[in-house]
Parts: structure tokens; sequence; C-alpha cells
């Protein structure tokens, strides 16, 4: 939804209220794409994948458990939280 709002606005030639037109263009800008560098890019990488390292496990956990039937609704419901 959010990448056809912009291809709308985009499209129709949105003008924010600073002045700015929406265009194609601002993706290439100087600062806009990956504006701390790879740096910026690889730490919020893995910040990404550390949180759903846990939710991996959870196929793990079920083939190991004891108690599948009570033990994997609490993995699962605890997934939001571990990725917060």
């Amino acid at each position: 939804l959010l990448i056809i709002t912009a291809l709308v606005m985009v499209a129709s030639g949105y003008t924010s209220p600073n002045g700015v037109t929406a265009s194609f263009s601002h993706l290439v800008d100087k600062g806009v794409m990956m504006p701390h560098g790879l740096t910026g890019f690889f730490a919020g990488f893995q910040l990404a994948i550390f949180s759903f390292v846990g939710t991996e496990l959870i196929g793990t956990t079920a083939a190991e458990a004891k108690n599948p039937e009570r033990v994997l609704p609490k993995a699962i419901n605890t997934i939001p939280v571990r990725i917060l």
C-alpha cells in the first residue's frame, strides 16, 4: 500500500507543503539513498537479522519439545516481543 501510494503521488505530481514535487529523481539525489553509507546499511541489516533469528528457532523447538502443543503457542506469542 505504501509503494502504491508513492507511485500515485509521483504520477500525479504531488507537491509537498514546503514546495518539493514528488519524483523518482529524488531517489538518486546525494544523501538520499543510504545517507550514512554502507556502515549505516550494515548496522540496520545486523539489527534486522538479530531480531528474526529467534523466529527461525521455532521449527527446532517443535522438533525437540516434549510437549509441542503447550510450548509452541508460548514461543509464537513471544515473537513480537523479541522483535521489538
